[in-house]
């Protein structure tokens, strides 16, 4: 992200716990593993209306296991997916 200007220091990844559900109006998850975890712990429709993948068309993966090529394309899913979202209507 640095490469192309972008900070991300001050971002810390967490366990979902069911509290979010309270917390947060939506709830993005990366791949469709996440996505059957965190409905797994929603307890009621409203609870699982506010889940869904990040990217539609297809699963974010781990840009760890990709090199660094593994990275711009992630980060290109990511920017795309991102304004996409900017731009829905929910």
């Amino acid at each position: 992200m640095r490469a192309v200007g972008i900070d991300i220091s001050g971002q810390r990844s967490r366990k979902f716990v069911k509290a979010d559900f309270k917390k947060f109006d939506r709830i993005l998850v990366m791949d469709r593993s996440n996505l059957r975890d965190v409905l797994a712990l929603a307890r009621d429709p409203e609870d699982q209306a506010k889940v869904a993948l990040f990217d539609p068309q297809n699963d974010v993966p781990d840009p760890y296991y990709g090199g660094d090529a593994g990275f711009d394309r992630v980060r290109e899913q990511v920017r795309v997916a991102s304004e996409a979202w900017l731009d829905a209507d929910f």
